[in-house]
């Protein structure tokens, strides 16, 4: 009886710990592909990785390219390139802050405004988990 006790004990232990480590691979893949896509202006995909009411920022963000940016992200050698530096809980378990390093990312400051490159910058993101999946919520341009 002991023995069986025990053989649970560590196994409802284990499962947990695996769905744990499952949840912070999902949350950093998720941050990684949203990072990728949104500042090398992959604006449709970008799309799809945020909550419904931050969409409005990414279509914005959309609306306001012009044929300059347009000739700058083409002239660049190579694209943005993002790294997690940290990711924290936020208000509950639903909800974390990734704190993220962007290199050689293409920035637009302002309407009307030419974009640059900049060589680093770090920029602060919320993620909330929707059922199994986790989306950037915006409530301005990163």
């Amino acid at each position: 009886m002991r023995t069986t006790t025990a053989i649970l004990l560590l196994t409802f232990t284990l499962s947990i710990f695996t769905n744990c480590n499952n949840n912070k691979t999902k949350q950093r893949e998720a941050i990684q592909h949203f990072a990728d896509a949104y500042f090398n202006y992959q604006l449709d995909d970008a799309l799809s990785l945020v909550t419904e009411d931050s969409r409005q920022w990414i279509e914005f963000l959309a609306s306001n390219i012009d044929s300059a940016d347009v000739r700058l992200l083409r002239e660049m050698s190579e694209g943005a390139t993002c790294e997690i530096e940290e990711i924290r809980n936020g208000d509950n378990d639903s909800v974390v802050i990734a704190s993220i390093i962007v290199r050689n990312a293409l920035l637009k400051d302002s309407i009307g405004s030419q974009a640059h490159v900049v060589d680093e910058r770090k920029t602060v993101i919320a993620f909330v988990q929707r059922g199994e999946q986790w989306f950037a919520r915006l409530s301005c341009l990163p």
